[in-house]
């Protein structure tokens, strides 16, 4: 009997040694290969999902796809908010209503980059995962062609920092070199 509890904690504390080597591993190649991708926000943007732990590039991608579209669907949300606000300027009301429009279609965007990754096909995700990534841009650009302060640099940045995250594991992941 000792035998055996020997043997399952030995193989429980490999099995936990392995499960975060995934997630450690994926964010140090992708760091490794492209060092504008913080190895610290990998890990910590990635690990929000439990499954994360134990998965491969792959998974790593698409859970990276997932919540690009979450949070593009969240900046979408305030934007919308800020559009109810009455006493916005007309420019100001304008750059909002190019990032409404650009939020709204980057987010069919990253849908379709999910649905991509989910049935295999990581190079159709890159260029879409691609185009997703620019619309943080895109937002902040509507407002200073405006010559308008941002009313969401907050969301535009990280909005920024995780379509990054998945455009660059894309890349990553379709790598064939």
């Amino acid at each position: 009997m000792k035998i055996i509890t020997v043997l399952f904690v030995s193989a429980l504390v490999l099995f936990l040694q392995n499960s975060s080597a995934s997630l450690d591993e994926g964010c140090k190649r992708l760091h490794a290969v492209n060092r504008n991708e913080s190895y610290e926000f990998c890990v910590t943007s990635l690990q929000v999902d439990p499954d994360s732990r134990t998965a491969n590039l792959s998974q790593l991608t698409l859970i990276a796809s997932k919540l690009t579209k979450k949070n593009y669907t969240h900046t979408f949300g305030v934007i919308q908010q800020l559009l109810g606000n009455q006493s916005l300027s007309h420019s100001q009301r304008e750059a909002l209503g190019a990032c409404n429009e650009t939020y709204s279609s980057e987010i069919e965007h990253a849908d379709i980059a999910i649905v991509d990754l989910e049935t295999g096909d990581p190079e159709d995700a890159v260029g879409l995962l691609q185009a997703a990534a620019r619309a943080p841009g895109n937002c902040e650009s509507a407002f200073s062609d405006r010559h308008e302060a941002s009313l969401i640099p907050g969301e535009d940045a990280l909005a920024s920092l995780i379509s990054a995250l998945a455009r660059d594991l894309a890349v990553l992941l379709n790598y064939k070199g």
